[in-house]
């Protein structure tokens, strides 16, 4: 679902481009962990504000507390799953080596750990404030080895360790095993919480024939009650046919509320928390080159190691190295990158020879977008969804996929050289094949919806009394089966098909042409220290605006009767809009103090940006925070 990037090295000759330093743009490992957070919470989040069959307040606390008990107990698990011991007194050489390269890397000194020979070579493991580092015998026996083998064994045994220390540096790690533990929780509490709901109807029956409401003095009490509620009657009648139907849409309900999450974070385990795990070792790759003085070598011998030693290891023994060795050894699983939880040594290279290719080429940008918005419509469309946001599926789609294709692209902006036009291809391509991956899946349920109105209008009528329209009397539904099929699926479909790209093109553009103006201040100290956060700003801004000023307007326009203007719409959208007038008057005042201004001798550099740029008066370089040091 989300290949890699399979471009060839970029020449290291004297006309290269410098290599781009990957550490001064946002992270693509944190974007795809906030990607797992948002298609998961969002749905819980918005059901609070909606009338819903389950206690959504209840659910969102539980969903918050069990993936951090998850992720707080995860040391305890590897350690007893792989049966560490500490390594302090069998391996003093390692230990040392760690505590020196982790002083090195300006990271808190590890707990280092041994396994047996059938675990992995190393690993890094651990939460918020406890950090372990994990050898297997095996491995640890070699890197002690190459210790007193000579000076360039020594470093191939020290690339080891420091790219394990790396994930520390980057606060992956705790990055990685909570995404894990959100999707694992969310795939064991709502399949848990589904089992329970579709046993609520066997439950109440059971508890009908369990006790005789004709006798006293249960007879007493329902004529009580009946003062009330003249069909309480109806209610007790398991073979009533009313109390039966309004029985199967509560089931229809809950395995349409519960259903979606379970297979979204399924996907997402399977996908993206892999992908997610791929990217973080092309970002260790990088920082091990940094700290070795841009010499590769010594990690590309030292990764050798790694995997010589697990390649001759032990048989397994337990079912679950069994499986993992035969999806190693599985000729089909092994070629299908997006399944795997490294990258290939062909990827490795590429991206450290051209680190801008870290987030992908055009395709692997726009199935990462595409696939998250899908999986967030998939997720809004269960009944926890409530159409509590704004516009008919419009939004998520809209400013997911801005957020993704921006932040994606910016490394790639970065480093390019010449006119900001000839970034306008990519973009389209990019736009295009994401509007594809969206609209495949909403066409199909357009299409579904229609046979199921011709196959069965009733089913859809009560759907919309009970869930969408609450409120309203009963029979309402069949006037507004037409109504819904036109404002939440027709109308949204062509909207999609006909004013998402072009206008997408121009809003990403948009934000490149920020962008790009930003890298001409030279002379801002801020952009030195804090880039990374500067142009996730930028980004962020321009999302906002996207969410509660254009997008109100567009559905506005384009469907009348979906959302009229109302003051928890307008109230935001001014808000936003001058919050964004006051960046907008920032901005300029900022392009004036600058722009093109060498921060050395002060003078205007009339040259266009490129990576690794001098400054024409004095010589001085420019943006020297962006050029890698390997």
């Amino acid at each position: 679902m989300i290949p890699d990037d399979t471009c060839s090295p970029t020449p290291t000759t004297a006309d290269a481009p410098p290599r781009l330093n990957l550490f001064a743009l946002p992270s693509r490992t944190t974007l795809l962990f906030l990607l797992i957070v948002i298609v998961i919470y969002t749905p819980l989040v918005a059901a609070l504000v909606g009338k819903t069959p389950v206690c959504a307040p209840f659910l969102l606390f539980w969903m918050l507390l069990l993936p951090l008990r998850h992720f707080l107990r995860e040391p305890e698990r590897v350690i007893s799953q792989h049966q560490l011991t500490a390594a302090d007194a069998a391996h003093p050489a390692l230990t040392q080596t760690v505590a020196d390269a982790a002083h090195d890397a300006q990271v808190e000194m590890p707990r280092v750990m041994l396994a047996p020979n059938d675990a992995d070579g190393a690993w890094a493991f651990g939460t918020f404030r406890r950090a372990y580092l994990g050898f297997s015998n095996a491995l640890a026996h070699e890197i002690e080895r190459l210790l007193g083998a000579g000076a360039e064994s020594a470093k191939r045994a020290r690339a080891i360790v420091l790219h394990e220390l790396a994930h520390f540096r980057h606060d992956d790690v705790w990055l990685a095993s909570m995404a894990r533990s959100v999707l694992v929780a969310t795939i064991g509490f709502m399949s848990l919480a589904l089992l329970v709901h579709l046993l609520t109807p066997f439950l109440y029956y059971r508890f009908l024939t369990f006790f005789d409401f004709t006798q006293s003095p249960w007879a007493e009490l329902i004529a009580v009650l009946a003062r009330d509620d003249p069909d309480i009657l109806k209610a007790l009648d398991p073979e009533d046919p009313i109390a039966a139907a309004r029985w199967l849409d509560y089931e229809m309900y809950i395995v349409t509320a519960f259903t979606p999450l379970i297979v979204g974070s399924g996907l997402l385990l399977v996908f993206f928390w892999r992908a997610l795990l791929r990217t973080r070792e092309l970002y260790a790759d990088a920082r091990v080159v940094g700290w070795q003085a841009g010499d590769p070598e010594p990690l590309w011998g030292g990764l050798a190691v790694t995997m010589t030693v697990q390649a001759v290891r032990a048989a397994p023994t337990r079912w679950r190295e069994k499986i993992g060795e035969w999806a190693r050894s599985n000729e089909f699983i092994r070629r299908q990158q997006w399944l795997a939880t490294h990258p290939s040594e062909a990827r490795r290279r590429a991206c450290l020879d051209a680190p801008h290719h870290v987030y992908g080429n055009n395709l692997s940008i726009a199935l990462t977008a595409g696939a998250a918005v899908v999986l967030l419509n998939l997720n809004l469309l269960s009944q926890f969804y409530s159409a509590t946001l704004r516009g008919p599926n419009s939004v998520p789609a809209f400013a997911l996929g801005f957020t993704v294709i921006a932040l994606s692209l910016l490394p790639r902006l970065c480093q390019w050289q010449g006119t900001l036009r000839g970034m306008l291809r990519p973009v389209i391509v990019i736009v295009l094949i994401f509007t594809a991956i969206k609209l495949i899946p909403q066409y199909l349920l357009s299409i579904l919806l229609g046979v199921a109105v011709l196959m069965d209008p009733e089913l859809l009528q009560r759907s919309l009394e009970g869930f969408v329209v609450g409120t309203l009397p009963p029979g309402t539904g069949a006037e507004l089966v037409g109504l819904f099929l036109e404002n939440f699926i027709y109308r949204p479909a062509i909207l999609f098909t006909f004013f998402m790209p072009p206008f997408l093109v121009a809003y990403v553009f948009l934000d490149l042409w920020l962008e790009r103006r930003v890298l001409h201040w030279f002379s801002a100290k801020i952009l030195a220290r804090h880039s990374a956060i500067v142009f996730a700003y930028v980004t962020a801004l321009l999302a906002l605006v996207l969410i509660f000023v254009i997008l109100p307007i567009v559905d506005w326009v384009t469907i009348p009767s979906a959302h009229p203007f109302e003051p928890n719409v307008v109230a935001p959208m001014f808000a936003v809009l001058l919050f964004a007038l006051a960046h907008v008057a920032l901005f300029v005042l900022l392009e004036r103090r600058l722009a093109r201004r060498c921060p050395q001798c002060q003078k205007i550099v009339t040259t266009e940006y490129a990576p690794g740029m001098r400054c024409g008066h004095c010589g001085a370089p420019l943006n020297a925070w962006l050029v890698s040091n390997t």
